[in-house]
């Protein structure tokens, strides 16, 4: 199995981060120029763009001369966002220090704590340390789902699960927000998946004019590539992929391509040209899926399994192994194929 733990829940972690961070509005007044280098700042962020929303970070944190709650709040975000864990951690420990009010010690503790259990080495000193992280939020704020949701799913990583499926309950009961009721009633179902790196739920709308979900998919392998027209290697594996879709019947393998281009029109006429007739997704229509596997790289290919678990994830091209080299072992070995 080729999995990167690094990437375990990584959608709800960077929609939990998303949430704490985005939308704030600290009680902490700054001058004009800093206002407007985080309104750059959030809509950067807004749009996938970490990088430039770093920049500006820093920049309104400069023109506070390193007293600015925000800053050190969104840069905690921006940085979580690429997998910079140790950058992501630092902003984190900075934005706990300049906490005033009971909202922002909640929103401080609750993005460290995330940052602890998300992105860095799984062991259980992380996990105790979250927890601490996530309970102190709470205890300043007790009425956040969201951070419920975290401290539930810390305790699961415990194999606390009595006392997990207890706060996700609460968050069942208490949350607006459909995605973390969904992963909530799934990990109060089989806690087994706060352990695994189960595949987060997804819909997306395909090119073909299909509504399609995960969850519709159970019981299928799935291979998810993520792939641009402008991308070469992509462009070279895209054979292989047809190979394995006349290997496998799909009735029992689904092929989803999500791309990586801009340009619709540019899109729509490779697809057509090079006759991709398995459900193409366009990934700037559908972002929430690239987001949620932690796809950085073109191309990269997420192999799930029936049960909903990630099996193998592959990140570029080898130039001495194909695609479909890399996948055989991994798609050989589940039942569900043969």
């Amino acid at each position: 199995m080729n999995v990167s733990k690094s990437h375990l829940w990584f959608a709800v972690a960077a929609a939990l981060i998303s949430i704490l961070t985005v939308p704030y509005s600290s009680a902490q007044q700054y001058g004009q120029q800093t206002e407007e280098a985080l309104d750059r700042a959030r809509k950067a962020s807004a749009a996938g763009k970490y990088g430039d929303a770093v920049k500006e970070y820093k920049q309104a944190s400069k023109l506070e001369h390193g007293s600015c709650f925000t800053c050190y709040l969104g840069l905690a975000s921006a940085y979580a966002q690429v997998g910079d864990v140790s950058h992501a951690d630092d902003n984190a420990v900075k934005a706990v220090g300049l906490a005033k009010t009971a909202k922002e010690k909640s929103l401080a503790h609750a993005t460290k704590g995330s940052v602890l259990m998300r992105f860095g080495s799984e062991d259980a000193k992380r996990f105790a340390a979250a927890e601490t992280e996530f309970r102190q939020a709470l205890s300043t704020e007790n009425t956040n789902a969201e951070v419920r949701f975290e401290l539930g799913v810390c305790l699961l990583k415990q194999k606390k699960d009595e006392e997990g499926v207890r706060e996700l309950k609460a968050v069942v009961s208490t949350s607006p927000n459909p995605t973390f009721v969904r992963q909530a009633e799934l990990l109060i179902t089989n806690p087994r998946r706060a352990r695994e790196w189960f595949a987060p739920e997804f819909t997306a709308s395909t090119l073909q004019g299909q509504k399609l979900s995960l969850h519709e998919l159970s019981g299928k392998i799935v291979v998810l590539d993520f792939w641009a027209t402008w991308c070469p290697p992509c462009r070279e594996s895209l054979p292989e992929i047809k190979d394995l879709l006349k290997k496998y019947s799909r009735e029992k393998l689904a092929v989803i391509s999500i791309s990586g281009d801009d340009d619709e029109a540019a899109w729509k006429d490779f697809v057509a040209k090079k006759n991709m007739d398995w459900p193409q997704v366009l990934g700037k229509q559908n972002r929430q899926i690239e987001e949620a596997f932690g796809v950085h790289a073109f191309p990269t290919y997420i192999v799930i399994d029936a049960e909903g678990v990630v099996r193998q994830r592959i990140v570029g091209l080898n130039p001495t192994q194909s695609v479909a080299y890399r996948l055989k072992d991994t798609l050989k070995g589940m039942k569900e194929l043969n």
